[in-house]
């Protein structure tokens, strides 16, 4: 099940937060989450609201919904030092998505990396952090 596959999304900051602590030369920068999305109709939310709760109805009988948990978090560091953590990342057992990756060069040889990665959930319960 897709559930048992992908990390619960109260876990997510602490796992992220853990897989930092073994990249001990990187700094965390800043970490957001971002409110749950549904998944699986991303151009409902571009809808007018009369249009979204006659096709939320409609489509509340036919798949049940599956919300996106997102969170983006800044790190800083050396490229190599970046680049392993986003390979630890990626080699993760526990199954986290990616969305995007920003490589930000500051004066040498500090560079930044933002990240969005998400999990998804039947639950649409998030945790902020």
């Amino acid at each position: 099940a897709l559930q048992d596959t992908l990390v619960n999304p109260a876990q997510m900051p602490a796992l992220l937060k853990e897989l930092i602590a073994h990249h001990q030369s990187l700094r965390l920068v800043d970490m957001k989450t971002m409110p749950p999305e549904n998944f699986l109709s991303p151009e409902v939310n571009a809808q007018a609201p009369a249009e979204q709760a006659v096709n939320s109805q409609a489509s509340a009988y036919k798949t049940p919904l599956i919300y996106r948990h997102a969170i983006t978090f800044t790190l800083a560091g050396n490229y190599m030092e970046l680049m392993r953590y986003a390979q630890a990342l990626q080699d993760m057992s526990s199954q986290v998505l990616w969305d995007k990756a920003v490589l930000t060069a500051k004066t040498y040889p500090e560079n930044e990396l933002t990240i969005t990665v998400y999990t998804l959930s039947l639950d649409a319960t998030w945790l902020s952090i």
